[in-house]
């Protein structure tokens, strides 16, 4: 048996300059390239404080197997629309960073300039994560919850309607009980689908709850099939094993045949290109996840499937 190192890739932290790492959404841009928004930084709010946030149109090469990123938008707040405090608080162009805030929702113009922020509103409460600006955690275990949503548990998906009049967000894990606990309904755990209307921008109160299957830890992404019909993408941390989600779900060994694994570890893009076909990519966390190899940090890759049966499911 030949041992094999645990990480040796060259690839680690510091960075010199941004690197372009893990994505966290996707959008058609109808010429056969994709607009990707990047993750939150590097896993956590006190890491990334210095890793931009911003969008990256790129086109995959189904043939040849590689990406062309074609430009960047860097997202900004150079007219301190955001009102709380960020790290680049005290420069002219306001670069935002890997931030977790909220949960609340961005609007950003073509430059990637910040025009409106709208909290989260769930049954007419905010809802608050622990890094929400407004909240200073203590250590006291008898105080109240201030916060419902957990922590990296805010918006993983965002569906707009076929008209393009309604924005529908979906969080990526339960909010809490008032004892802390995840939400559940009838032994399962429920997400929340909140609606925000386009031209309005603010919460209508209609809110929809999905039931994750059993064995799933988080949803990954979300996209309207029509104006009834959504895909929803799951994740179960088993980083493309299937035997590891028939043992999160205590069934025996699986047939694999016919079974399509992605051997990364979060799955956080999907989109539907035609009544065919989807795209489908993970996020790289760079540089701490590993996929398909054990010695190298993973890299983001794009994945076209033909899901016919899936898209006109009803």
């Amino acid at each position: 048996m030949r041992a094999l190192p645990l990480f040796v890739s060259t690839v680690a932290l510091p960075f010199v300059g941004q690197p372009l790492q893990g994505f966290s959404g996707i959008k058609p841009a109808g010429d056969g390239s994709y607009w990707v928004l990047t993750d939150n930084g590097f896993g956590a709010k006190r890491n990334s404080a210095d890793a931009l946030r911003f969008l990256s149109r790129v086109t995959p090469d189904w043939q040849g197997g590689g990406v062309a990123v074609h430009q960047h938008v860097f997202l900004s707040d150079p007219n301190r629309v955001v009102p709380f405090r960020i790290e680049n608080e005290h420069t002219r162009e306001r670069y935002l960073t890997g931030e977790e805030i909220g949960p609340c929702l961005l609007h950003v113009d073509r430059q990637g300039r910040v025009t409106g922020v709208y909290p989260t509103l769930s049954g007419g409460t905010e809802v608050r994560s622990p890094d929400h600006p407004a909240l200073q955690l203590g250590t006291d275990p008898t105080r109240p919850v201030a916060f419902h949503a957990q922590r990296s548990g805010g918006y993983e998906g965002m569906a707009l309607s076929p008209d393009g009049r309604t924005l529908y967000g979906l969080l990526e894990k339960p909010l809490l009980d008032a004892s802390g606990k995840p939400e559940t309904a009838d032994g399962r755990r429920d997400l929340r689908i909140l609606a925000f209307p386009v031209a309005k921008r603010a919460w209508t109160g209609r809110e929809m709850k999905f039931a994750l299957e059993d064995g799933a830890t988080a949803i990954g992404d979300i996209n309207m099939i029509d104006a009834r019909r959504a895909r929803v993408i799951e994740r179960d941390d088993g980083e493309g094993d299937p035997q590891q989600r028939a043992r999160l779900k205590g069934e025996a060994k699986r047939d694999l045949a016919g079974l399509f694994t992605f051997r990364f570890f979060t799955i956080e893009n999907a989109a539907m290109i035609d009544a065919e076909h989807i795209i489908v990519a993970n996020d790289s966390n760079l540089p701490f996840s590993i996929g398909r190899f054990v010695d190298r940090a993973a890299d983001n890759e794009f994945t076209l499937l033909r899901v016919p049966e899936l898209l006109n499911a009803r």
